[in-house]
């Protein structure tokens, strides 16, 4: 079967509108003309969009970048107090020695305007605003501070002095002295240091920069470093910076105006930086080149229609005479240039031709003439010139220069061995550059080639090479000239290495002259004339146009005690003819200030020997002689804190072998009990002993727990809500809870307790009283005596005990209270311990606003606790406790196994209904499903974390209490579970008697 191929219809031929070429010019003008204009209109509008959304970065980086700023003079600020607090005089509560101390530094910062320290109620104790530092007046002396906060750094708000009116700002931070926030350092900022900062931001943006604070008051602008003018913000502009901590966006003005902003928080003060310019001037320009893109496209779519008019009638006319056979004369002019050379082509073609014949002839007799006098000059030029005829240049033709530069004969064969080198790596011949353009065609110019050979110094030379081109354009040859600059070389080095040294030493003096740290004089003795450059001048203190006019008042400067060591010298050199001598010496600089200089004197003498010129130069060295002086004393600083290292690291070593052991032992004792009740019944009295044993140990390592997570607590500053404690009723109930314990059957144990009220936290003051009588039965042998006293001595309560055991020695008692610090003791370690109890006690009575002391009472030692006392609150019993509560029904989400039986069996003992979850997910299922009264949730839980757990709970509607149960006590770790909404914190191991307190209060 033939199959046919099917062919498509032609696609139909554009059908154009007749019209004449006028009316096309014209239509064409108009179609290019349009699109232009829309394109151009386009991308105008584009730019406008852009020009907005650069302004707008631009104000947010500058307001980003002084806020950064601002932030740094801040934390700057509130780092340098805080390291002033550290001093010596605040930390031994000596204001008044601070306050001297301060006067002889002068160690503030240049931004500061005044430094003042204050208590921790408000009250001035000194301020350097004030006429006499030295002074401290029972009542504020300068006022117009913030209101005293001794728990953080405080920045202040715009404050407006009332003795000068002046405004202000503060930084404040908390010195604390002897364990407790006792003052209050703070440094006063005038407007003109933000002025400054704000200057110093060097843009090129017509901006107005402003530094306000957290109520929007304007502390500091760019314009004038005066006080500021209030901010001429609308209400609703202010409102919409005070939202948002920084943004960016159109503001409107007081005036009715508006402006393009943007602001900044500074995070430590909470202010804000706002860079504005005016909206107006930028709206202006906006709609002003709007108006000119839209006149400019009308007037050029009316140009090109007209152009396009005229253009149409000058090609129209000589086409209709073409049209008629009317051909214009040779000589006759036409517009149109296609129909011009369409005429005079003829004529042309004609014309050329005879013009040819004739250049040719004449070219033929220049390039004979040219020949000769190429070869001419080819002998005599003092440039080397050498033609390669074949493209591996074995046949080379060169003139007298190029043999004497590369020690070739006239057949361009090397005479000797000649090495090309090109920037100190030797060329092949390959590699050289008239081979490569022979060769491969490639042109050099400007290259340095060192030529070396044998018994002549190096010769340095500028080669260019070019190829030569047969007819089909490949190389055939080249043709290279060698430009001899060994003279010039030398010269350009030796010139350079002049203007180097010479540039280097101008610099240097210039340089140290600008900084202040060197200067230059001549004296002429003979006509007593003194010539000082401004750095001498500045370097005794001297402004501009001030300097001495003679010697006398030259050496007036000089300290007494350094005079001699100034003259002696001189007269000694001038004396013997020497031509130069060195002084060091001390002089006086404004008020108070001195100045330690090295002066290098240059000494010229005349025909007779006198001395005519005194030259010198002299160079500050204060701070190398401080330097010296602060590396003496930081050798002594050194030594000191390399001996407390090493006693640190002792006894630290000696606290992990200490651990080891006191853990090794209790944990012997229970897996020794563990396994006799392994195998005798339970109710015999073997069971009963190994019970006893194993209860007896555990709360030994429960105590050492609490002993080391204690004193993570305290020194971490972690704080505890208190309240009126009877001290002699908590005595009574430790020396109680002891004696049941049988760690009072070996020693005679006596009580005197009057009592006494203390504002106390119960479960660290019973802390501190096991501790203490724990450590006096330690180191009190059997059989041997202690004694516990609490009583009211004038506004103290007072806690002793005494023990008759065997003491501390002298060389330990001053390190009593130190972390891991404890006496010698025999291999078995009977009596031994962490040595971490009595650094938690004398942290624990700190933070209880009292004081602990140790004596040798001979034998044995005395422990006094003071507090300070309170009245016995109204109506309240004397042994207060709490009332069993009533029964809960609680949630226990624990993922390990132990811990979790045993807190449900210790609740359900209590008559708690308790139901359990080892893992976060299902506990939180049994929370909502049960809705129980408390959930106790350990933090650490596979699937959900505790964290998680809560949050939940809290979104699902759970309204009953949460306790969170964790490994980790910080201060962030407490901040967690409350961001978390839990209502209380506990550190594992957790306390029955904590936790089951925390129930009954519920």
């Amino acid at each position: 079967m033939a199959w046919k191929t099917a062919r498509l219809p032609p696609l139909p031929a554009p059908r154009w509108p007749k019209a004449s070429l006028h009316s096309y010019l014209v239509a064409m003008s108009l179609v290019a003309s349009i699109p232009i204009a829309g394109v151009m209109s386009y991308h105008l509008v584009g730019q406008i969009r852009e020009q907005n959304r650069r302004l707008h970065e631009g104000l947010q980086r500058t307001a980003a970048m002084l806020a950064l700023n601002v932030s740094r003079e801040l934390r700057a600020t509130a780092d340098t107090l805080t390291f002033l607090g550290y001093s010596r005089e605040l930390q031994e509560d000596e204001p008044a020695q601070f306050a001297q101390a301060l006067q002889q530094r002068q160690i503030w910062r240049q931004s500061w305007s005044s430094l003042y320290l204050r208590t921790a109620s408000g009250t001035v104790l000194f301020d350097t605003a004030c006429p006499d530092l030295t002074q401290l007046p029972g009542a504020a002396p300068c006022s117009g501070l913030p209101a005293p906060d001794p728990s953080r750094t405080v920045v202040s708000d715009q404050l407006i002095g009332k003795e000068d009116g002046n405004i202000f700002t503060s930084v404040e931070v908390p010195v604390t002295a002897q364990g407790a926030a006792r003052y209050l350092l703070g440094a006063r900022i005038a407007p003109a240091t933000w002025h400054q900062i704000l200057t110093a931001a060097g843009t090129d943006l017509k901006e107005t920069l402003g530094l306000h604070d957290r109520a929007l008051r304007l502390l500091a602008s760019g314009d004038s470093p005066a006080a500021p003018a209030p901010p001429a913000w609308g209400e609703p502009a202010r409102l919409e910076v005070l939202a948002a901590a920084d943004g960016r966006g159109r503001l409107a003005m007081a005036d009715g105006g508006h402006a393009y902003a943007a602001w900044e928080h500074v995070p430590l003060a909470g202010w804000r930086v706002l860079a504005a310019t005016p909206a107006a001037l930028i709206d202006r320009a906006h709609y002003a080149s709007l108006a000119t893109a839209l006149g400019t496209t009308f007037l050029c779519l009316l140009l090109g229609v007209t152009l396009a008019s005229v253009v149409a009638r000058q090609m129209t006319r000589p086409l209709y005479r073409l049209a008629r056979n009317e051909l214009p004369e040779p000589g006759e002019r036409v517009p149109v240039r296609e129909i011009a050379l369409l005429r005079d082509a003829l004529a042309q073609a004609a014309a050329r031709q005879r013009t040819a014949h004739a250049v040719i002839h004449h070219k033929q007799e220049a390039l004979e003439k040219k020949a000769d006098e190429f070869e001419t000059m080819l002998a005599s030029c003092p440039i080397g010139i050498a033609f390669g005829e074949d493209t591996a240049c074995r046949k080379l033709r060169h003139n007298v220069v190029m043999q004497d530069l590369f020690g070739t004969d006239a057949a361009g064969v090397p005479r000797e061995a000649v090495a090309v080198l090109h920037h100190g790596q030797r060329l092949a011949p390959a590699q050289q550059p008239l081979q490569r353009a022979a060769a491969r065609g490639h042109s050099t110019f400007g290259m340095e080639l060192e030529i070396r050979r044998p018994g002549h110094a190096p010769l340095f030379v500028i080669f260019n090479a070019v190829p030569l081109h047969d007819e089909r354009g490949a190389p055939r040859g080249a043709i290279g000239a060698a430009l001899d600059i060994t003279g010039r070389k030398a010269a350009e080095e030796r010139l350079s290495a002049a203007e180097q040294h010479l540039r280097e030493n101008t610099h240097l003096i210039d340089l140290a002259q600008e900084s202040g740290q060197v200067g230059f004089f001549h004296y002429q003795p003979v006509e007593r004339k003194l010539s000082w450059t401004p750095g001498q001048a500045r370097l005794f203190g001297f402004g501009e146009g001030q300097a001495p006019a003679g010697l006398a008042a030259w050496t007036r400067h000089i300290a007494r005690a350094s005079w001699f060591a100034v003259a002696r010298p001189l007269l000694r050199a001038c004396r013997a003819g020497r031509d130069g001598e060195r002084v060091d010496y001390c002089i006086f600089v404004g008020e108070g200030e001195t100045r330690w200089l090295s002066t290098r004197v240059r000494l010229l003498y005349g025909p007779e020997g006198e001395p005519r010129h005194l030259i010198g130069v002299s160079l500050d060295m204060t701070e190398q002689k401080n330097a010296e002086r602060e590396r003496d004393l930081l050798m002594v600083w050194e030594q000191a804190a390399r001996i407390e290292a090493e006693q640190a690291s002792r006894a630290k070593d000696e606290f992990l072998a200490m651990l080891g052991h006191e853990l090794r032992n209790p944990l012997s004792a229970i897996t020794s009990g563990v396994a006799v009740l392994a195998r005798v019944p339970g109710d015999s009295e073997v069971a009963a002993d190994a019970r006893r044993i194993i209860a007896r140990q555990a709360r030994h390592l429960a105590n050492m727990m609490d002993d080391l997570m204690g004193v993570a607590h305290v020194l971490s500053g972690q704080r505890f809500e208190r309240g009126p404690i009877a001290l002699d009723a908590v005595a009574q109930r430790v020396v109680a809870a002891q004696e049941m314990a049988g760690d009072l059957a070996r020693h005679e144990v006596g009580t005197d307790l009057r009592p006494v009220w203390i504002n106390a936290h119960a479960t660290r003051l019973e802390q501190i009283l096991n501790n203490l009588l724990t450590n006096a039965l330690k180191y009190t042998p059997p059989g041997g005596r202690v004694r516990i006293r609490v009583a009211r001595e004038g506004p103290d309560a007072v806690l002793e005990v005494e023990d008759n055991g065997v003491g501390i020695p002298d060389d330990l008692l001053p390190h009593v209270f130190d972390l891991f610090v404890q006496g010698q003791r025999t291999l078995d370690r009977r009596g031994g311990g962490l040595g971490i109890g009595l650094t938690l006690v004398r942290r624990l009575v700190e933070m209880h606003d009292g004081r602990i002391a140790v004596r040798d009472a001979g034998p044995g030692t005395v422990m006094r606790v003071t507090f300070p006392a309170i009245a016995a609150p109204d109506g309240t019993p004397h042994d207060a406790r709490v009332a069993p509560g009533q029964p809960r029904r609680i949630v226990v989400i624990e993922d390990n196994e132990d811990v979790l039986r045993g807190l449900l069996t210790a609740l359900r003992l209590e008559g708690h209904t308790a139901w359990a979850a080892r893992d976060g997910t299902s506990g939180l299922g049994l929370i909502l499903d049960e809705q129980p009264d408390l959930a106790i949730v350990d933090i650490g839980l596979p699937g959900l974390t505790g964290y998680e757990v809560a949050r939940r709970a809290r979104e699902a509607g759970y309204a009953g209490k949460l306790f969170a149960v964790s490994g980790y006590g910080q201060a962030r770790d407490r901040l967690r579970a409350q961001e978390a909404r839990f209502d209380m914190h506990f550190v594992k191991p957790v306390q029955h008697t904590e936790l089951f307190a925390a129930i009954d209060a519920l």
